[in-house]
């Protein structure tokens, strides 16, 4: 399967952020899936791009041209480098080249990504898995807020909560990706 990873293009140094996004990368090599991710060789993703490229695994790089230089140095064939015209685009092409959509710890284009992807998943643009790794309650606020938003009537909780699986540990989340992966 191919899975998709929004998270951070930066490098903080936060050693449980580290450890979810090498946990990932060395589970999607051992078991032979091919990762998706916005092409950048710093932070997180950078780590989950280095432990899948050390596991021989399968690498596409979906990238919007403004940041099309974050490709630059990093070992993809180049039929798997996915250029695409704008960042919304770009969410909309790696939905449909993913399989499953995962986010960890990321900035303001995690977020993005992750609201777009509960989104389009709930109008039926496309019906890949969601998970979310909520490690260090680092997504707590973003999940209240979606609390709030079901508690006023905005959104039906029963309907949009079957969208996305939150785990609270890397261990949870890879159980559930493979739950996933094995249907």
């Amino acid at each position: 399967m191919k899975i998709f990873v929004g998270c951070s293009s930066r490098t903080i140094g936060n050693p449980d952020y580290d450890r979810v996004a090498d946990g990932i990368g060395e589970w999607i090599a051992e078991n032979g899936h091919a990762f998706v991710f916005g092409g950048c060789g710093e932070g997180l993703m950078g780590r989950i791009y280095r432990k899948v490229a050390a596991g021989h695994g399968e690498i596409h790089a979906t990238q919007a041209k403004v940041y099309q230089d974050e490709l630059d140095g990093l070992d993809i064939k180049d039929e798997n480098k996915h250029v695409i015209d704008t960042i919304n685009q770009r969410k909309d092409f790696y939905a449909q080249l993913a399989d499953v959509l995962v986010y960890i710890p990321g900035g303001i284009g995690t977020l993005d990504e992750l609201i777009s992807g509960i989104e389009t998943r709930r109008s039926g643009e496309h019906e890949n898995p969601i998970v979310i790794v909520n490690v260090n309650n680092f997504f707590g606020p973003v999940l209240e807020m979606l609390d709030k938003i079901y508690d006023e009537g905005l959104a039906t909780r029963e309907t949009t909560e079957k969208l996305y699986y939150v785990a609270g540990t890397l261990e949870d989340a890879l159980k559930k990706l493979t739950e996933i992966c094995n249907k």
